[in-house]
């Protein structure tokens, strides 16, 4: 009886890992780079909501990569996440940006268990 449950046993955990295996998937990885993005989408002011910290955030171009800057608090550079999401790897805030018929016009900030509102100001034409 000890033999037939062992060997029921093997044989339950042999067709279950078949069976498991036919499943598998083939995972496509992606990667963004800020080379895959126009940053020139994100450039500009963005007013942030009532209450906020921070009244605007100015986000610019250096040396290829996006920079926030908020009030007094000190330059962050931008890492992209994934398209329309930036980190700044210094103080783990996320940064994600919406777009309405292509173009940004908010921003969302997760930083500390919070989440700021912004929108993006228009621009002053030259």
């Amino acid at each position: 009886m000890k033999k037939i449950t062992i060997l029921v046993a093997a044989v339950l955990f042999s067709a279950s890992f078949t069976f498991a295996s036919s499943f598998k998937t083939n995972l496509i990885k992606i990667e963004i780079s800020a080379d895959s993005v126009d940053l020139n989408d994100y450039v500009g002011k963005y007013k942030m909501a009532e209450g906020s910290p921070v009244e605007s955030v100015i986000f610019s171009i250096k040396e290829g990569k996006l920079v926030g800057v908020a009030g007094e608090y000190p330059e962050a550079i931008l890492a992209v996440k994934i398209k329309d999401v930036f980190d700044d790897p210094a103080s783990g805030f996320i940064f994600t940006f919406s777009r309405f018929e292509g173009k940004i016009l908010k921003l969302k900030v997760e930083a500390q268990g919070f989440e700021l509102f912004g929108e993006k100001e228009a621009e002053e034409k030259k």
